[in-house]
C-alpha cells in the first residue's frame, strides 16, 4: 500500500509538470479544462495554429452536456415563432375616453350619427378614408415573395407583414405564408383573423417543371389546427364563377380530402330564427392526430350588389354565437377585404360595447382594423351599414328610444344604398371607392405604407 501512495505522488508530480500551464492561461479557459498540450501551446504563441483547447471532462459530465445540449435542441424545434408575432389586446379605448355605462354609449354613439345625418356620415368617410393608397413593398416582404405570390387573389390587396398570421412549417410545407392578418380588440391580441376565401392556382415544379394546380385550403386548415379555431365565419357563397370562386374546403355531404388533412361533415342546419345563417359542424383530421372539430357559420343570402337590409340583423345573431370563444375567430368573404372587414368592424364594436369602450362612431375602429388588414372597408355604404346596424342593435335592447328624428335617419339611408348599389351593378369594381394610406401598428403615425 505505501508503494502505491509513492508511486501516485511520483505520477501526481510529473503530471503537473508536463501541463507547464500558468495561472493566467487556467483563468482565461473554463474551470473543466484539466490540461493543455503544451506543444499547442507553443504553436499559438507563435501563430502558426488557431487556438484550440483539449478538454478532459469526466464521463459523467459529458453525458449531462449532452442531456442538456438535446434539450435545448428540442426547445428551440418546437418554439412557436407565431406566437411572437401577435398583437396584444387593446388596453385602453380607441378614443381614450373613459369606461361608461350601456345607455350612455347608446345614446353618444346614436347621437353622434343622427346629427350627422347620412350624408355627414359619409363625407367624413370620404375625408378619413378615401383617397389614393400607396403600397411600399417593404410592408409587404412575404406578399410578393415569388413563391406566394400566386396565393394572393388580388394583387391590388397586399397582406402586412406586421400583422399577418405566420404559419408554422412542418412536414410537407416550406411557407409559412397565408393571406390573413390578426384583429386585436379588448377582448384579446388575437381575438380575430381576417382572411380571404381558400382559392385554387398553378404552379411549376421547380424539378422537372411541371404545372400543378394546388389550392390554400391547405393552408386554411393549417391555420385553423394551429390557432385551434372554434368558428369559421363564410361571408360569401361556393361558386363556380371564377372571379368570385371559393375552393368547397367543407364537404356537402361525406368526407374529403385536402392535402394532408381528412375533413368530414358531422351536421348542417339552417337556423330556425334566421334563414340567412347556415352552421356546419366539420370535423378534420391530420394524419393521424387526433380530430378536431370546429362550427362553420355561413351567412348566405348577401346581396350581390350593396349591402343587406340593417335592421336584419344577422351578424349581431352570429356574434351572439362566437362571443365566448377564448379562440381567434376566422373571417372571410371572397377577397376578405369588403364584407369580412364590415362584419369584424361590427363584432368589434360590440366587444368595445361589452367592454364599455365603444367610441363615438366607426372612425376610430375602422382606422384600427385597416392598420391590421390593409384596404379594409372599400365604400361610403359599408361605414353607413356599420352605423344602422349597430343603432338596431341599441333599439332592441331599448336602450335608446325610436323617435321621429331617427325614423327619419333610416330613411335617407334607403336611397343612398340604392345609389351604390347602382353603381357597383354598372362598373362591376369597386376599387375607385373607399382606399385609405394606412400605416403599421408599429410603425411611426407619420408614414405611409
Amino acid at each position: 500500500m505505501t508503494k502505491l501512495k509513492e508511486l501516485f505522488k511520483i505520477f501526481k508530480k510529473k503530471t503537473s509538470q508536463s501541463a507547464n500551464v500558468n495561472e493566467d492561461d487556467q483563468g482565461s479557459t473554463n474551470s473543466r479544462i484539466r490540461s493543455v498540450r503544451a506543444s499547442k501551446k507553443l504553436a499559438m504563441q507563435q501563430g502558426s495554429i488557431e487556438p484550440t483547447l483539449s478538454i478532459c471532462l469526466k464521463k459523467e459530465s459529458k453525458r449531462q452536456n449532452s442531456k442538456l445540449v438535446n434539450n435545448t435542441k428540442k426547445r428551440v424545434l418546437h418554439v412557436n415563432d407565431n406566437l411572437f408575432n401577435k398583437p396584444k389586446k387593446l388596453k385602453q379605448s380607441l378614443d381614450g375616453s373613459t369606461k361608461r355605462t350601456s345607455k350612455e354609449m347608446a345614446e353618444m354613439f346614436t347621437e353622434f350619427a343622427i346629427n350627422k345625418e347620412i350624408q355627414g356620415l359619409k363625407n367624413i368617410f370620404e375625408t378619413e378614408f378615401n383617397g389614393e393608397c400607396k403600397i411600399v413593398q417593404s410592408n409587404f416582404i412575404a406578399c410578393f415573395c415569388e413563391k406566394n405570390i400566386k396565393k394572393n387573389r388580388n394583387k391590388n390587396i397586399p397582406c402586412l407583414d406586421s400583422s399577418r398570421v405566420r404559419l408554422i412549417i412542418n412536414d410537407g410545407c416550406d411557407s409559412d405564408y397565408i393571406h390573413a392578418n390578426y384583429i386585436p380588440t379588448s377582448i384579446a391580441g388575437d381575438r380575430m383573423i381576417i382572411t380571404q376565401a381558400p382559392m385554387s392556382y398553378t404552379q411549376q415544379l421547380s424539378n422537372n417543371g411541371q404545372i400543378v394546380t394546388q389550392t390554400t385550403a391547405t393552408d386554411f386548415y393549417r391555420m385553423i389546427e394551429q390557432e385551434e379555431s372554434e368558428y369559421v365565419i363564410m361571408i360569401c357563397n361556393f361558386s363556380d364563377d371564377k372571379e368570385t370562386s371559393c375552393y368547397q374546403y367543407i364537404p356537402t355531404i361525406g368526407t374529403i380530402n385536402i392535402g394532408q388533412y381528412k375533413i368530414t361533415l358531422i351536421k348542417r342546419e339552417t337556423m330556425p330564427t334566421d334563414c340567412n345563417i347556415v352552421f356546419s359542424t366539420v370535423q378534420y383530421c391530420r394524419g393521424e392526430n387526433k380530430p378536431r372539430e370546429f362550427t362553420h357559420i355561413q351567412y348566405i343570402n348577401w346581396p350581390k350588389e350593396g349591402f343587406p337590409k340593417p335592421w336584419e340583423m344577422t351578424p349581431i345573431t352570429i356574434y351572439s354565437k362566437i362571443k365566448d370563444s377564448q379562440k381567434p375567430i376566422i373571417i372571410h368573404c371572397t377577397s376578405g377585404v369588403r364584407r369580412s372587414s364590415t362584419i369584424s368592424a361590427i363584432f368589434m364594436a360590440l366587444d368595445e360595447f361589452e367592454n364599455g369602450t365603444l367610441p363615438n362612431s366607426f372612425v376610430p375602429i375602422l382606422k384600427h382594423i385597416r392598420s391590421y388588414r390593409f384596404m379594409s372597408v372599400r365604400t361610403p355604404i359599408e361605414f353607413l351599414y356599420m352605423h344602422l346596424q349597430l343603432i338596431h342593435y341599441f333599439l332592441h335592447k331599448q336602450l335608446i328610444d325610436n323617435t321621429q328624428k331617427l325614423l327619419s335617419f333610416f330613411d335617407d339611408y334607403d336611397p343612398a344604398h340604392r345609389k351604390q348599389a347602382v353603381k357597383e351593378r354598372v362598373t362591376k369594381c369597386i376599387s375607385e371607392y373607399g382606399i385609405k394610406s394606412v400605416t403599421t401598428p408599429q410603425a411611426n403615425s407619420n408614414q405611409q405604407i
